[in-house]
């Protein structure tokens, strides 16, 4: 959560010249956290889902901005220098237009590295059964990121009409969920062969 804070004022006899708005930090911090992502893709990902300014009202130069930032990365070194670069343009941004400004980070959730025995589970069944799979990361955190932590752990995704996730108009066909679940099944078979 990220607050950029100037000075409130009207928006008539304010001129642009003197105003330390800090909705134009806010916004040219956004640009530049883009400009991050894109740098550190195609895992890099950057949302800005809030932004709020007070007081809020039509004609009146906001005297704070508050956004909220999620910054994810799989790999811990790009996720920390992600982190870094953000921390960076945020002071630089308040700086150029006269603006202080205040960070919490209020959850923090690195990367998880699945167990590779089920993985290469999930990796054989849908060799043996023909299906079209590819290895991928999830980006989003599921249950199985927390199972991680104390058992071996993999997960299978099943395709999205037009890879829509996450959404009430999520899709799939009955007959991918028919693979999908066919998939689990050979996995967790493979995996009950394996430990006994």
């Amino acid at each position: 959560r990220i607050q950029f804070r100037g000075q409130e004022t009207h928006a008539g006899p304010s001129p642009m010249s003197l105003r330390r708005d800090p909705m134009r930090s806010a916004a040219e911090f956004i640009n530049e956290g883009y400009a991050i992502a894109e740098r550190h893709a195609p895992q890099g990902r950057m949302t800005f889902g809030y932004i709020h300014a007070s007081p809020g009202s039509p004609n009146t130069v906001p005297g704070t901005v508050e956004l909220t930032l999620d910054l994810r990365h799989p790999d811990g070194e790009a996720y920390a220098d992600m982190q870094s670069l953000v921390e960076a343009a945020i002071a630089e941004t308040a700086a150029k237009f006269g603006n202080t400004w205040g960070a919490q980070r209020v959850w923090e959730a690195p990367g998880v590295s699945f167990d590779e025995g089920c993985v290469s589970y999930v990796r054989e069944a849908t060799q043996t059964l023909g299906c079209n799979a590819i290895e991928m990361v999830s980006g989003a955190g599921h249950d199985a990121c927390n199972v991680a932590a104390v058992a071996p752990t993999s997960m299978i995704f099943v395709p999205c009409d037009e890879g829509l996730s996450h959404n009430e108009a999520e899709n799939i066909s009955a007959q991918q969920a028919a693979d999908g679940a066919d998939v689990l099944l050979h996995a967790i078979l493979r995996a009950a062969v394996a430990v006994s």
